[in-house]
């Protein structure tokens, strides 16, 4: 699937909610949305929010992430924690996006289940799934609400 470089799908957008997913937000940049699901792992949206408009200015797309300045990465990234692995992970899933045949974002580095819901979720409109994390649950419930709702109009 690497080379899916448009979205399958518009998902409905939820910012007619109190508390969008990030993900929404950065919609339809593929890369973006997988480096959010990095920046998620052991940590809450409430301390990712606040360092991604200045994560994505200085490193907008996977090569200038691949190419990170080591230091400069753990320094913005330290409010999230595990700042070796995590600074690891962003750099080495980036050289994996470029350089890698990958068919799904699990099979990136650093990318669990987690990223692949959301990829699948967001980026190719698989509905079916019954994703562990409650937030990625929450979207779903809202798609389909949205989507029942549209069909009765």
């Amino acid at each position: 699937m690497k080379s899916l470089t448009q979205p399958l799908w518009m998902p409905p957008k939820l910012n007619a909610w109190s508390d969008p997913l990030i993900q929404e937000q950065y919609w339809p940049d593929r890369w973006k949305m997988t480096v959010i699901c990095l920046c998620l792992n052991m940590t809450s949206g409430r301390q990712v929010r606040p360092i991604l408009p200045e994560l994505f200015r200085r490193w907008p797309n996977p090569v200038a992430m691949k190419h990170a300045h080591d230091e400069t990465l753990k320094t913005l990234i330290k409010p999230l924690g595990f700042v070796n692995k995590r600074s690891q992970a962003l750099k080495r899933m980036s050289h994996d996006w470029i350089e890698k045949d990958w068919k799904s974002v699990k099979e990136l580095y650093g990318c669990g289940q987690y990223a692949k819901d959301s990829d699948e979720i967001f980026y190719q409109g698989f509905l079916k799934l019954e994703p562990q994390d409650g937030e990625l649950a929450r979207y779903l419930k809202f798609v389909k609400e949205e989507t029942r709702c549209s069909q009765n109009q």
